[in-house]
């Protein structure tokens, strides 16, 4: 009866989340019409003038001198050595407004029905920005977790039960459990890495389902409850096909709503993009591409119109401006957004609050532009530093 009741409560939830995205469509739109007006505002706010200096690095922050109400988010080190970003309380519930209304849109304009998302963020404590974009401070609202389920995977409780049998383990119960539609994971290789160790480790990964099923009573009674909160209809049945199995189950068996799964799909993530779509082969499983950012800053928003994804240079407070690069040695000037040809390659130049700003602009690895208005077929690669200024906003 309560898995019925939460599926439910489940559909009218993606009712709402779908008539928000219609109301963040047009803020959308809107942003499109005056983002030429946008873009000279924030010029002048910035005192962006011609011989504003681009930077190529940023001084390294000194973590004694970060104020306590500041945290500090890692680069992922692709660069070398990992670069320390200030995030602001505000600075970093911007960026979860950006990640809440790309998927608003995406579930309304898409048409996916059960927006329930499993996000595969990191179940150890790190200092990444996805990190702290999930850390969660008390255990979320019951409707909350019926929508994100991944949030309770915060919960010291079910951190227990990762240390005992393995973030897959907790993963793989959850997900039968609840049963989601959408999968989210920033870098795709942390979803085929999850399938991956499924497929090889089974009797491992299952292991947490079987005992739940086979031995309840060895379970942590609070992490029982927490999970069976997020029953969705045949939860039981999922968790005893997974119990009686030796050998590794489809997805289609553990969590058979799954019809979307969403992430980044430009640079280098070609091989790990192959095997999740053997996995999760078209047209049952639909990829969506989601929109391009870094630790630094968020560089590309989704646009969906006429059956197609891409990326429009639309980020919240954000001036961009792009270098034609003719040759090794040959910068251009630099053009808006609008003075882009189809088909060039240029290097994006942000500026944003957050110290990109009056004196210092940042530099940026390679967007081609595909299509008039600053389109894209993949996200952007793009990596920018920026040190907010303490005790700023």
């Amino acid at each position: 009866m309560r898995a019925a009741c939460n599926d439910a409560l489940r559909y009218a939830i993606s009712l709402l989340l779908r008539c928000g995205g219609a109301l963040e469509e047009i803020r959308h739109r809107r942003r499109i019409r005056t983002f030429r007006s946008g873009q000279a505002r924030l010029r002048a706010r910035f005192a962006i003038r011609p011989e504003t200096p681009l930077a190529l690095e940023v001084p390294p922050v000194d973590p004694a001198s970060v104020p306590r109400e500041v945290q500090v988010a890692l680069t992922s080190g692709t660069s070398g050595e990992p670069k320390r970003v200030l995030y602001t309380a505000p600075r970093l519930r911007a960026v979860r407004a950006v990640f809440v209304a790309s998927f608003l849109r995406c579930f309304r304009n898409l048409g996916i029905c059960r927006t329930s998302l499993y996000v595969f963020g990191s179940l150890e404590r790190e200092a990444s920005l996805s990190a702290l974009l999930l850390a969660e401070e008390k255990l979320p609202a019951y409707l909350a977790t019926l929508q994100a389920p991944y949030r309770i995977q915060a919960h010291p409780a079910l951190q227990g039960l990762k240390d005992a049998y393995g973030a897959a383990a907790v993963r793989l119960w959850i997900l039968a459990v609840s049963n989601p539609g959408v999968l989210y994971s920033t870098n795709p290789s942390t979803l085929s890495t999850f399938f991956d160790e499924v497929e090889s480790d089974w009797m491992r990964c299952s292991a947490l389902a079987r005992r739940c099923i086979r031995q309840p009573g060895e379970v942590d009674p609070q992490a029982l409850r927490l999970v069976r909160r997020l029953a969705s209809r045949g939860w039981i049945e999922r968790l005893e096909r997974i119990a009686g199995s030796a050998q590794a189950l489809p997805v289609t068996v553990w969590a058979p709503a799954i019809r979307t799964y969403a992430c980044w799909t430009g640079g280098y993530v070609a091989p790990f993009l192959e095997r999740l779509e053997r996995r999760l082969p078209p047209p049952r499983f639909r990829r969506v591409p989601m929109y391009s950012m870094s630790t630094e800053t968020i560089e590309t928003i989704p646009d969906f119109r006429a059956g197609r994804i891409a990326f429009l240079p639309l980020a919240p407070e954000t001036l961009f401006e792009f270098l034609e690069t003719a040759g090794p040695e040959e910068p251009g000037s630099l053009l808006a957004a609008d003075e882009l040809r189809p088909g060039s390659v240029y290097e994006m130049v942000v500026s944003h609050p957050y110290g990109l700003n009056g004196t210092v602009r940042a530099i940026s690895f390679a967007w081609r532009s595909s299509s008039p208005g600053c389109r894209t077929s993949g996200s952007c690669g793009v990596a920018v530093w920026g040190i907010p200024s303490p005790g700023r906003n």
